[in-house]
Formats: structure tokens, C-alpha cells, sequence
């Protein structure tokens, strides 16, 4: 196996080798589904399974269902670690065979579909759901849906940080947004289900990640910030720079995810991101140093900002202990390894980068 696809990224698919060795056999020996493969989470995740099974004698049972058949992919298909069914989640799932864990992650995570065609996020979102619940639910597999802190609505500010126990007030749900709602409706779908069912579902609320593979031209702040850094051009502040968020890097967020496909319980819901804060003007001037590059940090100087900043923090306390992870990538690391990452991958951000 050559795997040159992942030479830039050698030490962190070590890395989870190192901290989810064993998980990641237990998956591979079961055989792993994921839907929306293609996307940050699922290339993750598929990444590091391929990495290890990369290593074994046995043959590995993967397969990655999206629309299409990414680039990144085809080296894994042509190693014989994956194999990808080009199929629109939304029409029914043909008949995969048995398979031990299931990642739920086809969810468009798009700010604009949300804006232009909230329908249409909420019709994706629930028919993707109900055909994984079809396929799936009368077989002994695990799946783990990749949900998002999003359900929780609008994080009050004297609330430090979100709890999975966090009982919504109608003051802080977010009525226009067809994501908050679609993705609340999917638990409720997938606990409706557990009735009388052999599978198993964990949920997964995933925050704010600064990591390879994010996008770097959608609605991420952290990903616009590493474009501009990465382009010698102005690191651009589009809202409220107190904005309160957290990072979480990818080998974490892989590590968590699969904690909880092996240990979660069936039923619960776990929060995955970092419990350390920083507010969006911190995390310019941080990728601004750490880039070490002709951009600057470019705030509106005629806008002065008001009232309590947004926040968006996770409590991860029931994760940590539950399922025995850490958190163990800071956000300067975070930052250093993205920014490493997309020099030595320029083609991959898909933005010149000089």
C-alpha cells in the first residue's frame, strides 16, 4: 500500500492510530458505512480508518455513499480501502449487506441553502434521516447520527456553556433556521425509532472546527481567516469580533466520534468540540501571527458593537467522562497544522496560494 495520498497528514493519522487503535479495529472488523463521505467529517473520518487499515492483512469493509465520487477518494477505491456508491441520500438506500457502525454525516452544512431554500434543508435533512432509519433499523448496527450544537438555538449569555441536558426556552430557538430544525426533528426521528428496533443511535453535537479539509470560501469564519492569511490578503471580520466560539481539530474530533460509535449509549447525546474559548477577533489575530504573512487584521472601524456577544460553547464534560476522551490539540497547534497542511497541499484549498 502506498498511500501517498496521505503524506502530509501522516503524523496526525498517527496520531489517532496511537490514542483509537483499538476502536478503529473493532470498527474495521465490523465494517463501517458512512454517508456524506465526501464532506470535513466524513473525509476525517474515512481518512483515518483507511490509515490503519492501510496496515492490517485483512481486506476493509468501508463504504462511503455521496453524490459523487471525490478526487480525494479515488486513491482509497484503487487501494482497495473504500468503496463509494454515488447515490442521493434522499431515495431510498439499497441493500448494503450487514455492517457493524453507520456515521450518519449527509447533512448539507450550507448557510446559503439555509437562507435561499430553508424547505429544501429540511426536506434533505429528514429524508435522509428517515432512509438511513429504513435501511438500517432492523439490522444490530450502531449509528451515529452527526448532529450539531445548532439544536440547542441561541446560546443565552449568562449561560457559560451548553450541557446536553440544556432544556430549550422558546426565547432562544431560532425560528428562521431550517438547520436548528432539521436537525432537532432528525434525533427526534432517530429516538422514535429506537422503539421496537435492534439498532442503536448515539447523537453527536458537533461545534466549531479549524482543521485540513474545511472549507475556506463558505460561511466558517476559521476557514475564511486561513484563505486570507494563506493569500497575503486583509483578515477580514464580517460581524461582532467578540463573538465567543471554540475550536476543535480534527484528530479530536475523530477521536470523540469514535468513542462514541463504540462506547456512547444508545439513546444519549454527546457534545464534540472544545471547551476553550475564544472570541472571532482573537482568532484573526492568532491565524494573522501565526501565518506569519502580509496580512493584517481588518476590523470596522465605524461600527461599534453592543449589547452581550453571541456565544457558542460547548460543555463537554459528559463526553470527556463518559467516554473516556480528551482534549488534546490547543488552537495555536490547531492553527499551525492547518496552515502547514495547506502549504504542503496547495491544491487542495483550491485557491492560489503564493
Amino acid at each position: 500500500m502506498t498511500m501517498h495520498c496521505f503524506e502530509n497528514l501522516r503524523a496526525d493519522l498517527d496520531e489517532i492510530a496511537l490514542r483509537s487503535r483499538s476502536e478503529i479495529e473493532l470498527l474495521l472488523s465490523r465494517g463501517v458505512v458512512v454517508t456524506g463521505g465526501s464532506g470535513f467529517v466524513g473525509r476525517w473520518l474515512i481518512s483515518s480508518l483507511a490509515w490503519v487499515a492501510a496496515k492490517r492483512s485483512a481486506p476493509a469493509r468501508m463504504i462511503s455513499i455521496n453524490r459523487s465520487t471525490a478526487s480525494w477518494q479515488q486513491p482509497l477505491i484503487d487501494e482497495g480501502l473504500l468503496n463509494v456508491i454515488n447515490h442521493d441520500i434522499t431515495t431510498a438506500i439499497p441493500d448494503l449487506g450487514e455492517f457493524g457502525y453507520v456515521f450518519h454525516c449527509a447533512t448539507p452544512a450550507s448557510a446559503e441553502l439555509n437562507d435561499s431554500q430553508p424547505a429544501e434543508m429540511e426536506r434533505i435533512i429528514a429524508s435522509g434521516t428517515g432512509n438511513v432509519i429504513s435501511r438500517f433499523s432492523n439490522t444490530n448496527c450502531r449509528v451515529v447520527n452527526v448532529s450539531s450544537g445548532a439544536v440547542y438555538g441561541t446560546q443565552p449569555p449568562d449561560i457559560r456553556c451548553l450541557d446536553e441536558e440544556w432544556l430549550k426556552d422558546d426565547r432562544y430557538l431560532l425560528p428562521d433556521s431550517a438547520y436548528h430544525r432539521g436537525k432537532s426533528d432528525a434525533e427526534k426521528q432517530f429516538n422514535t425509532a429506537l422503539n421496537d428496533t435492534s439498532f442503536s443511535v448515539v447523537h453527536t453535537r458537533l461545534f466549531a472546527f479549524l482543521a485540513p479539509f474545511l472549507p475556506l470560501d463558505t460561511h466558517f469564519a476559521a476557514g475564511n481567516f486561513i484563505r486570507d492569511a494563506l493569500q497575503h490578503q486583509p483578515i477580514t471580520i464580517k460581524g461582532d469580533p467578540r463573538t465567543v466560539r471554540t475550536y476543535m481539530y480534527g484528530t479530536d474530533l475523530v477521536v470523540w466520534l469514535i468513542a462514541a460509535a463504540v462506547r456512547g449509549v444508545s439513546g444519549c447525546s454527546y457534545n464534540v468540540g472544545s471547551p476553550y474559548e475564544t472570541t472571532i477577533g482573537q482568532l484573526a489575530d492568532t491565524i494573522a501571527q501565526h501565518a506569519e504573512s502580509r496580512s493584517v487584521v481588518a476590523r470596522d472601524a465605524i461600527h461599534e458593537w453592543s449589547g452581550s456577544p453571541h456565544r457558542y460553547v460547548p460543555c463537554t464534560n459528559r463526553t470527556e467522562v463518559a467516554l473516556g476522551v480528551d482534549f488534546q490539540v490547543s488552537l495555536d497547534d490547531a492553527i499551525y497544522r492547518t496552515l502547514r497542511w495547506h502549504r504542503s497541499e496547495p491544491s487542495q484549498n483550491q485557491l492560489a496560494v503564493n
